[in-house]
């Protein structure tokens, strides 16, 4: 068995779901009711989902300096289109919700998501986004 790929495996290696403190801060949180794990599973895949799609086609015009920060905030521009999706649905539910779906894009900017898919070609990168996302949100669940 290849040891790098043990090591980089989604769930126990060294990107595990909770290798962050944010992840620890989502799963105390967001574990107390079905409905808000389900939802923040939702805000997982969402937000993952779109920052390495977007990522991968702007490549090009993305700066190389402050590219954490405007990385940062597009994860808070993603982050916001879910919660307002979500207010759409269910204003109240949406309300509730609110300060665990905060704590995804801090989530994936302290698990540095985002630099080390980056050089992945898009097909892998998706799937590796997809997969930590769903580790993270079954945990929750």
């Amino acid at each position: 068995m290849n040891y790098d790929k043990l090591r980089d495996h989604p769930f126990w290696g060294r990107h595990a779901p909770l290798t962050a403190l944010s992840g620890a801060a989502l799963l105390i949180l967001a574990s107390g009711r079905t409905a808000y794990a389900l939802l923040i599973l939702g805000a997982l895949l969402w937000h993952h989902t779109l920052l390495i799609l977007t990522l991968n086609i702007t490549k090009p015009i993305f700066p190389r300096k402050g590219k954490d920060i405007v990385v940062f905030f597009l994860s808070g521009v993603l982050n916001s289109s879910y919660l307002l999706f979500l207010f759409l649905l269910s204003p109240f539910l949406a309300l509730e919700i609110y300060l665990c779906c905060l704590l995804v894009p801090v989530h994936s900017y302290t698990s540095r998501l985002a630099s080390r898919l980056e050089n992945m070609e898009i097909e892998d990168a998706l799937f590796r986004a997809v997969s930590e996302a769903s580790s993270t949100g079954i945990l929750i669940v």
